[in-house]
């Protein structure tokens, strides 16, 4: 992460954008593959600053909150015949990687940010987020396989459920499955002492924004997103490569 003294005008952005050209310099002889920052959509200068010394904006997030336990809408999903929806197996790592690779094609939360990073260490970030509980992670099957997972962890600290990741492989997208998983993820909530459930989702993200919003999520914060490669993630195999758009 890249934090920076707030300019107050652009003339200071233009001074000081040195300082994260430095900072970017001496990441890369630390052991990352990329620099991120977040800054309020509000702070213009800080993010041109940013952008100055080498990172590029990518998107901004929209931070989602609803109430645990606020009733869920009704769930009408027309295409549902074979689907099945269970906790995933702590064994199976390679299986979430998998369909983490597969929604990430053609992607509209911060499209190409994937490709900057090893999936092995998104999903080691996934884990650490919260109060990792393997009980908590979802995978959804249809007859050909794996194609959707919901990702969830306990953030006591903020008194929340965080859906750490939501997303579903493009075979199976336009069936109205994601509300059926969604529904079941937040279903299973049901009793916990949290108060609310909480995510980020790229504001140019429509059709999800939607879906989130359907189901009692509402605004509380944004952040720009500013990213750069510090080194290229390792290439992947011609059968698991990952297209953005």
């Amino acid at each position: 992460m890249a934090s920076i003294t707030a300019p107050r005008a652009a003339w200071e952005a233009q001074r000081w954008a040195p300082l994260a050209s430095a900072a970017l310099s001496r990441a890369a002889s630390l052991d990352v593959d990329v620099v991120q920052s977040l800054v309020d959509p509000a702070h213009r200068h800080t993010a041109a600053l940013l952008e100055l010394g080498g990172l590029r904006t990518i998107g901004t997030l929209a931070y989602l909150e609803r109430p645990l336990a606020a009733p869920l809408p009704p769930v009408a999903v027309t295409d549902a015949l074979g689907i099945c929806i269970d906790p995933w197996n702590p064994s199976d790592r390679a299986l979430v990687e998998r369909l983490l690779e597969e929604s990430y094609i053609d992607t509209r939360d911060c499209p190409g940010l994937a490709q900057m990073r090893r999936t092995s260490d998104i999903l080691d970030g996934h884990m650490a987020t919260g109060e990792h509980d393997p009980s908590m992670w979802w995978i959804m099957r249809d007859a050909q396989g794996p194609c959707g997972t919901a990702l969830l962890s306990p953030v006591p600290s903020a008194q929340c459920v965080e859906v750490v990741y939501f997303g579903l492989s493009p075979r199976v997208r336009g069936r109205g499955l994601s509300r059926a998983l969604l529904a079941h993820a937040l279903d299973a909530l049901a009793g916990r002492a949290e108060r609310t459930v909480a995510l980020a989702c790229d504001e140019g993200n429509a059709p999800a924004l939607k879906l989130y919003r359907s189901f009692g999520f509402a605004r509380r914060l944004s952040r720009m997103a500013l990213v750069a490669a510090v080194r290229p993630a390792p290439a992947l195999p011609p059968d698991r490569l990952v297209h953005s758009r």
